[in-house]
Order: structure tokens, then sequence, then C-alpha cells
């Protein structure tokens, strides 16, 4: 797959602050934002009102087994055992007025995928 080795994720200052933080990941599929409301609960990582938005990034590019790895890096290299991402109320798209539904991602034991 290769996306672990070549993903960046680099805070975004000027569109941080007051509970919300904005990070800027670079992908082999192009560049995402996500925006939300950080907070922590022990070893879990909840991100409340998240917005997610990509840049150069044609439908269904990252799939979800990216997804999967892009969670498993921000869990690593935050600390954290649990990812639990709530979005935000949608405001168009599919079913303007639904929030979607969490998305829950626990660490995984790495030493099995080794050989």
């Amino acid at each position: 797959m290769g996306w672990s080795e070549d993903v960046a994720i680099d805070l975004v200052d000027d569109l941080s602050g007051e509970g919300i933080t904005t990070l800027l990941i670079r992908t082999p599929a192009g560049l995402i934002m996500a925006m939300g409301s950080p907070r922590r609960e022990g070893s879990r990582l909840t991100v409340d009102g998240a917005h997610i938005q990509g840049f150069g990034i044609g439908a269904n590019s990252v799939g979800p087994a990216n997804l999967r790895v892009l969670a498993d890096l921000v869990m690593e290299r935050l600390g954290y055992d649990e990812l639990v991402i709530r979005g935000a109320i949608r405001t168009s798209g599919a079913v303007p007025g639904r929030r979607p539904g969490d998305l829950r991602f626990a660490r995984r034991d790495r030493s099995a995928d080794r050989p």
C-alpha cells in the first residue's frame, strides 16, 4: 500500500483555535483538510463536528482501507489507542440536516502484519 510512509500531517494554525483544530493531510491520492473539535478521553481521541474536504482527490480515491491507514497513523503518531470521528450535521449533499454515523477505529497489533 505504501501510504503509511507517504503521508504527512500538519497543523494549520491559521484555521485552528477556540476548540477547533484543522489538519492538512498530504497523501499519495492528494490533499485532505480535516477540521473538528478534538477531546481526549483517556487513551481515546474523539473529534466532534468533523468536516473533511479533499483537494485533487477523485471520487472514491481514498477508500476504506486507506482511511484505516490514516486513522492508524493518527493514533500511532499522537499516542492514542482509539479514535472516534463524529461528523457535523450535513448542510448539503447526501441527506442535508442529518449527522453521519460515527467512525470508530481501535489501534491494531501490527506485529501480526510483519513477516
